[in-house]
């Protein structure tokens, strides 16, 4: 039946039978939301730079916009130069990847930032900056454990910096 209907029939169907299974999978926790907020969102009050809350415990006297500024800085960093704050989450106290490593995904990186309008990119550098977000909002930046979601897409960063690498070392023997 799907595939019998005209192309842009076929792609609304689709991304309502997506809605559809998402509301599906998701109102549990939807439910629990909505009836007892106090529960749902504990936790995100007392670690969110935009909560009152944190402020009272942290004794922190930054304003948010910088802390802001500092959590994009440190998060960004958290792959390349610095590591986790969080013993628990950097047992080896060193950033994510070593030198190489990094190498790879930042030139990986900026491969899919120069082709972003390419399908795959888009997705995965969205994906990626999605996930840099629940550790850039809080008020211990950075996180491995909440990003862990851009972690696994910065190692398909690494392998596309690599595989660029060598394809240009191919075009070029000399």
């Amino acid at each position: 039946f799907i595939k019998m209907l005209p192309m842009k029939e076929n792609v609304l169907l689709n991304i309502l039978a997506f809605y559809l299974a998402f509301l599906l999978i998701a109102s549990p926790m939807m439910q629990i939301a909505f009836t007892t907020p106090e529960k749902f969102f504990g936790r995100s009050y007392m670690v969110s730079l935009f909560s009152p809350y944190p402020w009272e415990t942290q004794h922190v006297t930054k304003n948010v916009q910088t802390l802001l500024w500092e959590n994009i800085t440190k998060t960004s960093l958290m792959f390349t130069e610095i590591q986790d704050g969080d013993y628990w989450n950097s047992l080896n106290d060193k950033p994510l990847f070593g030198r190489l490593l990094s190498f790879f995904f930042i030139f990986g990186l900026i491969i899919a930032i120069c082709h972003i309008r390419e399908k795959r990119y888009s997705l995965m550098l969205i994906f990626f900056f999605f996930f840099l977000l629940l550790s850039i909002t809080t008020i211990d930046a950075p996180s491995y454990r909440r990003t862990q979601g851009s972690i696994f897409i910065a190692f398909i960063f690494i392998a596309v910096g690599m595989e660029s690498t060598f394809a240009f070392m191919q075009c070029n023997p000399h």
